[in-house]
């Protein structure tokens, strides 16, 4: 159960944040939730950026969800709603297939058609990725009570579970570019956590990276080249609440560089950049009450840490709600 907290503490230090509010309307604040932008990924062309954005207003939350799936376009600058509700957009490598959560489900959304289907049952998923021919997906158990790393098929039918037998907890595995290996973050007890490499079949190949400080964030990323891997590390902060940091290693396990602190960093298709997310103080707050009111939102850097900026910022520009429009939304969801 502890190991579990440590696991979630990423998520819960992003979402969790208590501040005062932008309004919905009425003068009143909607929630204690920071503005957020979160869990992007890489279209593999690489042009654009799809993420998680969250409704700060009743409007929006009747328009796109409470959560959404939303796209930045890297050449123009310009960001839109694609689908929704749904968080933790992942296009398949083929990038016919958008893949997101709700409702701890997989759900498909095929841009061709503009359809959106049901993959697996609700409870069972929250986050996942694809393997490197996008015929299968592995997600983790933490969520389920199964703690094992699950690999299903594209009708959402079980293959098999590839987490080592004395590994009782595994995070979300990233499969290799060769389709023979999979970096996998593993918890051999409530206190030690690693990450390794297994084959596609579950089988221990070495151990990459140990523990490392309070623990590993859930979902590593491999780099395109794989000579490298982002991890997130958790640590207490002088105030003794839990943050994340972005950390840059070899496959070996040794750090080359300390990147950020956020967590979630994903490379985009050429290795060139990577995109994450960090918690933020708004400057200036959009409460007077509350100076220390805090965002989370999408950052990008190129792959040594240089020209680190926020995509957006805040107050977020101006943007288009109907660029990426793919049919499918709160008011309007697909046939059966």
């Amino acid at each position: 159960m502890l190991q579990k907290l440590l696991n979630l503490a990423l998520l819960a230090l992003i979402t969790a944040l208590s501040c005062s509010q932008p309004t919905d309307g009425d003068g009143q604040d909607y929630d204690c939730l920071p503005p957020f932008d979160a869990w992007a990924s890489w279209s593999p062309d690489g042009r654009y950026i799809t993420y998680t954005w969250r409704a700060l207003d009743t409007l929006s939350i009747f328009r796109y969800g409470p959560r959404s799936v939303w796209m930045y376009d890297t050449q123009s600058g310009s960001c839109g709603f694609l689908v929704g509700p749904g968080l933790f957009p992942k296009w398949n490598p083929q990038g016919n297939i958008l893949a997101f959560n709700w409702g701890q489900a997989i759900y498909f959304y095929y841009p061709d058609s503009r359809y959106v289907k049901r993959v697996t049952n609700v409870g069972e998923v929250y986050e996942f990725n694809w393997s490197y021919n996008g015929a299968e997906i592995i997600f983790n158990g933490l969520y389920t009570g199964g703690y094992g790393a699950i690999i299903i098929d594209t009708l959402g039918n079980k293959v098999r579970n590839v987490l080592p037998a004395n590994y009782p907890v595994a995070g979300v595995g990233v499969w290799s570019r060769y389709g023979d290996q999979i970096l996998l973050p593993v918890w051999d007890s409530l206190t030690h956590g690693s990450v390794i490499l297994v084959d596609t079949l579950g089988n221990f190949i070495r151990e990459v990276l140990p523990y490392q400080g309070l623990g590993l964030g859930d979902e590593p990323s491999w780099s395109q080249d794989e000579s490298r891997f982002a991890a997130d590390v958790l640590y207490p902060d002088d105030n003794g609440v839990i943050t994340s940091e972005v950390r840059i290693y070899d496959i070996e396990g040794h750090l080359i560089s300390y990147l950020s602190d956020g967590g979630y960093a994903k490379w985009s298709p050429a290795d060139s950049q990577l995109a994450f997310q960090r918690v933020t103080v708004m400057i200036p707050p959009p409460d007077r009450y509350n100076p220390g009111c805090s965002r989370v939102t999408i950052w990008t850097c190129n792959a040594d840490g240089s020209d680190m900026h926020e995509l957006l910022g805040w107050p977020q520009p101006e943007y288009d709600s109907a660029m990426f429009d793919g049919g499918y939304n709160w008011l309007n969801p697909p046939p059966p």
